[in-house]
């Protein structure tokens, strides 16, 4: 039975048989043209200042500054200094307003970058002081610029901190103070910066929330007096220009992220919209519809730099077929303490990208709620690109994120197993030990946020949520979303799906073949038995439909899921070309990220550690597996040796040394000492 639901972009510039796409380099690369065209980012600017200072209308919540800050930016950009709305969103922050609005992490980066950039602006000379005296002076509930959070929000604090404390040092009783706070953000600035080229970042290629991390970068490069710092500023904001270039698939965050949202479609995340501004392949800024939401204002503080990526990675970010392979990259333990905690294969093929996370964190009260487990991305530049993820239905059967205690992930190459098991004793395990112990937590968290926050705090740590009981039987479902306007075709054991010129073969591992519903596949199975879905992604010639026949012809034939090995607990694929093992394991230790689900912070920190920061006895053993393990062609694949942060066809971040292969001179970041030197301006 076929769904015509059929798309534009059979024959885009995907010209490679599947064969073709296992190459590892990339392709003429030494033969590439200059990639980044300084007047198409300056027309791309032009039109994103000019949709923030004229259109857009800032929303009113409790951390306003985090929209209005922006607009005020754009405003001084377009309309002068002088100009009478920029003020007044300055204006709303004084304490003559009476508006109350908060003095937090993010209006911190939109402050910053207006005392920084604008601070001739008359409205910026009115109330200077008074901000910097509000913030520096502030010692309840630990300075702002020490309190603890994600990792974005301690990120925007210490950056704009720095640039808080530079501003304050003109203010005479200030100035001790303020060269008390240069000094201890400096640290944390140098500390923090060679931590991500030894390890990574927390908040790993977050679509919702890189930018914001990066945010007051930008500044202190812009901005800062000390050489030092702006070159550590500098390869702090490479770090993030390569995984944006690597992600990026046209106008779509590509793979998975650590906290994002579900079923993204592209240009509604503040770091899809950077990878527009940066390396969009042209300016369609007029598209009906092309500004959405609100985050793409954010992509100011991106605009108004003189920061630009290094070369080679508009090449990267194009996704047009001259840069092949598989990325496999490590991510650390939230606090960075601990290096390769989760590991991520990201593969780029000549008609989309694909990527997923290995990682031992589980989700029981939802602390790993945010995390999106796998995303295809199916490129086309005719019809635009079609995002497929998956999840099992713990948190929901819509979401399509969240990593619960149920789920397991492994991608080998251009497949992807997805496995959803729910022991038979889980009820019993739930009430007897895990919400007993998450009451338990909770409480603890409220006690010492209360000591800083007062009781009329919010003691909710970030995405907390006690899962209902009858999530149990929900979780047993398992869920694969895909865009409504893909080609879908069923046949007996398999579902066909295609979009441009990238084709899948799905097959359900609790179901003869998975339950075709609008926009997703649905598999499920009893207790103690695997649902989910084994996806096999390849790149289509340029014959059309005629080629997507052919891929299912050769997928039917030559492909082949071994359905007895299932009640083993073992997922076996004889995929065209190789052997892939999977085993589900259901034994092990339970994990929770560190951002807001510690407790025992008692005193401001600039730094943050696992010692400021406890995490209850949590359980282990039978019911708490997390990572799978897999085999090739019977051997055992193991990532728990890798060390590099990201390792692919010309990109290599090892310790403490950033690469970038991708034209006739290699640009090198080596961070191995205390600060960063470039191998070129």
């Amino acid at each position: 039975m076929l769904f015509l639901f059929l798309t534009a972009c059979f024959g885009e510039s995907a010209t490679r048989s599947s064969a073709d796409e296992e190459s590892t380099s990339p392709q003429s690369a030494m033969s590439a043209p200059t990639d980044w065209v300084e007047a198409e980012f300056a027309e791309r600017v032009q039109l994103l200042h000019t949709q923030i200072a004229d259109v857009y209308s800032p929303t009113v919540y409790w951390d306003r500054g985090k929209y209005s800050f922006p607009k005020a930016m754009a405003r001084f950009e377009m309309h002068g200094l002088d100009d009478a709305d920029a003020a007044a969103y300055v204006a709303e922050y004084a304490e003559a307003s009476g508006k109350g609005y908060q003095f937090f992490h993010f209006p911190f980066i939109g402050m910053a970058r207006l005392m920084a950039r604008y601070g001739e602006a008359p409205a910026i000379r009115e109330h200077r002081e008074e901000f910097l005296r509000r913030i520096l002076l502030d010692e309840g509930r630990f300075n702002a610029l020490t309190s603890e959070g994600t990792e974005n929000h301690v990120g925007m604090s210490r950056t704009s901190g720095y640039i808080f404390a530079l501003q304050a040092a003109e203010i005479d009783d200030l100035s001790e103070r303020a060269a008390f706070w240069e000094a201890q953000l400096s640290d944390w600035l140098r500390r923090t910066a060679a931590r991500f080229y030894e390890v990574g970042n927390a908040e790993w290629d977050s679509s919702v929330y890189a930018l914001y991390n990066m945010a007051g970068w930008f500044t202190i490069f812009d901005h800062s007096p000390d050489e030092e710092i702006r070159a550590v500023a500098r390869a702090v904001l490479d770090y993030y220009a390569t995984f944006i270039a690597l992600k990026y698939s046209q106008r779509v965050y590509g793979g998975p992220e650590s906290r994002g949202g579900g079923r993204p479609d592209g240009r509604s995340a503040s770091t899809e919209y950077l990878g527009w501004l940066w390396f969009g392949d042209a300016v369609e800024a007029d598209e009906p519809g092309f500004w959405r939401g609100a985050e793409y204002i954010q992509s100011i503080y991106a605009a108004t730099s003189g920061y630009r990526p290094p070369p080679g990675l508009a090449r990267l970010a194009r996704k047009d077929g001259s840069v092949l392979g598989t990325f496999l990259n490590s991510k650390p333990s939230y606090l960075l303490t601990r290096e390769n905690e989760s590991t991520e294969v990201f593969r780029i093929g000549p008609s989309y990208t694909l990527g997923t996370v290995f990682t031992p964190y589980g989700g029981w009260a939802s602390s790993s709620y945010g995390t999106l487990n796998w995303r295809l991305t199916a490129l086309c530049r005719e019809a635009g690109p079609a995002v497929f993820t998956g999840a099992g239905g713990f948190w929901g059967e819509n979401r399509a994120r969240g990593r619960s205690p149920f789920d397991q992930f492994v991608q080998e190459g251009n497949v992807v197993v997805q496995m959803t098991q729910v022991p038979s004793g889980i009820e019993a395990e739930w009430t007897s030990s895990i919400e007993p112990r998450l009451k338990e937590w909770h409480a603890r968290f409220r006690e010492y946020f209360e000591k800083r926050w007062g009781p009329e705090g919010n003691h909710n740590p970030v995405n907390w949520r006690t899962p209902d009981r009858e999530l149990f039987e929900q979780a047993r479902r398992s869920f694969l979303h895909f865009p409504p306007d893909v080609t879908v075709v069923e046949t007996p054991e398999i579902v066909f799906l295609a979009h441009g010129a990238t084709y899948l073969a799905v097959r359900s591992l609790g179901r003869a073949r998975p339950l075709v519903e609008r926009g997703r596949l649905v598999d499920e199975a009893d207790f103690d038995e695997i649902a989910g879905f084994v996806i096999e992604v390849h790149s289509g010639a340029t014959e059309g439909e005629g080629a997507f026949s052919r891929f299912q012809e050769t997928s039917m034939q030559y492909s082949r899921l071994d359905r007895a090995a299932l009640a083993d607990g073992r997922v076996v694929f004889h995929s065209q070309d190789r052997l892939l093992e999977v085993a589900f394991s259901d034994a092990g230790e339970w994990v929770e990220p560190d951002y807001d689900w510690n407790f025992g912070v008692t005193e401001p920190r600039v730094f943050l550690t696992t010692d400021d920061w406890i995490q209850p006895t949590w359980p282990s053993g039978r019911m708490h597996g997390r990572l799978a393990q897999w085999w090739i062609d019977g051997q055992r694949v193991d990532h728990s040796g890798h060390r590099a942060v990201i390792d692919g066809p010309g990109i290599l971040l090892k310790g403490g040394i950033l690469t970038i292969s991708l034209t006739d001179e290699p640009y090198t970041v080596d961070f191995s000492a205390s600060v960063p030197s470039f191998s070129h301006p």
